[in-house]
C-alpha cells in the first residue's frame, strides 16, 4: 500500500538508479561508438548500485520517520559521490581518450570543458539534476 507521495517518488528513483546500471547513459555514434552506463568504472559502479538499494529499502522504512530521512540524506550524498564519478570518467578515464580528443579538436571551448573537472563538474551536476529532477532552487526553500 502506498502511504505517501515520497513512496512513489523514492520506487522511481531507485528504478533510475537500476536502469542506469544496465541502460548507456552516454553514446557516440561515429566515429568511435562508445557506450557508457553505470557499470563503466568501479566508483560509479558502487556507488549507484548502492544508491538504488538504499532507495528501494527506504519504502519499506515508513514507521520510523527519522530513520528513513537520514537514509535519504546518506542517499542523497551517494547521488554527489556518483557525480563525481562521472565527472572523473569525462575528464580523466582511458576509455573516452578518442571521443574526448574527436570534441576537443572540434572546439577549443570544449577542449577546456573536457580537460577541467570543475567546468565538467557543473555540466554534469547540472545534467543529473535535470534528469532526476532535483531542483536546488525549491530545495533550498
Amino acid at each position: 500500500m502506498i502511504q505517501r507521495i515520497q513512496t512513489i517518488w523514492l520506487l522511481l528513483a531507485s528504478a533510475a538508479a537500476f536502469s542506469a546500471l544496465r541502460f548507456p547513459f552516454y553514446y557516440t555514434p561515429t566515429p568511435f561508438a562508445l557506450e557508457i552506463n553505470g557499470s563503466a568504472g568501479y566508483s560509479t559502479l558502487i556507488s549507484l548500485a548502492f544508491s538504488a538499494c538504499l532507495s528501494f529499502i527506504t519504502i519499506f522504512l515508513y514507521g520510523n520517520r527519522m530513520l528513513q530521512l537520514k537514509v535519504v540524506i546518506i542517499n542523497f550524498l551517494l547521488f554527489i559521490l556518483t557525480g563525481v564519478g562521472i565527472t572523473n570518467l569525462v575528464v580523466n578515464a582511458t576509455i573516452l581518450d578518442a571521443p574526448r580528443d574527436y570534441m576537443s579538436s572540434k572546439h577549443s571551448l570544449l577542449r577546456k570543458l573536457l580537460s577541467c573537472m570543475t567546468c565538467s563538474g557543473f555540466w554534469v551536476g547540472m545534467i543529473i539534476s535535470y534528469l532526476f529532477n532535483i531542483n536546488p532552487i525549491v530545495a533550498a526553500a
